[in-house]
């Protein structure tokens, strides 16, 4: 019997090491655990920003999508605004072609009026030299007319005076 006590006596000794463990043990799983909580605790604020910013980014994504389309419009817009644009350059290229060519046109033309207007002066020059060549003809002509009608007046005077003489002889003669 005393074997006995003694073994059961050895068996609680197993069973208190054992329960001691036991209870070490789940000190150390309480502390785990613990730490689990903080850690779960954590990933749940983790999870509540995460859906906070994908609730946002939801919004974002909304916002971005009007952006977009409002942009679509705009290129769309913009893309007819370049088409008329471009429409009316090419209006005012063949204007300005057009323009180009009667400018051409304008500057033969100029050059033969500057020709003709040479040419005119050249003839002015020319008929102003004949003038001034005609100018001394009579002038010449002028001062010889002068110069005859002096001749001619002495010799009426002398006719005249020989036609006195004449009468003055025919009247004694008949006397």
């Amino acid at each position: 019997s005393s074997v006995r006590v003694s073994e059961l006596q050895n068996s609680l000794a197993e069973v208190t090491k054992s329960l001691h463990s036991q209870q070490l043990k789940n000190e150390e799983l309480s502390v785990e655990c613990t730490s689990i909580r903080a850690e779960l605790n954590s990933l749940q604020g983790h999870i509540e920003t995460t859906n906070t910013r994908a609730c946002m980014a939801t919004d974002d994504k909304s916002a971005l999508e009007d952006l977009l389309s409002m942009t679509k419009n705009l290129l769309a817009t913009e893309k007819d605004k370049v088409s008329e644009l471009s429409e009316s350059n090419s209006n005012l290229l063949s204007e300005m072609q057009m323009l180009k060519m009667q400018f051409e046109t304008l500057q033969g033309q100029l050059a033969q009026a500057v020709e003709q207007k040479n040419s005119a002066e050249q003839g002015l020059a020319s008929t102003k030299d004949l003038m001034v060549t005609e100018q001394q003809k009579n002038h010449k002509l002028s001062t010889e007319n002068a110069s005859l009608k002096t001749e001619c007046d002495e010799i009426k005077r002398e006719k005249e005076n020989m036609s006195d003489k004449v009468l003055l002889l025919t009247e004694h003669k008949n006397e």
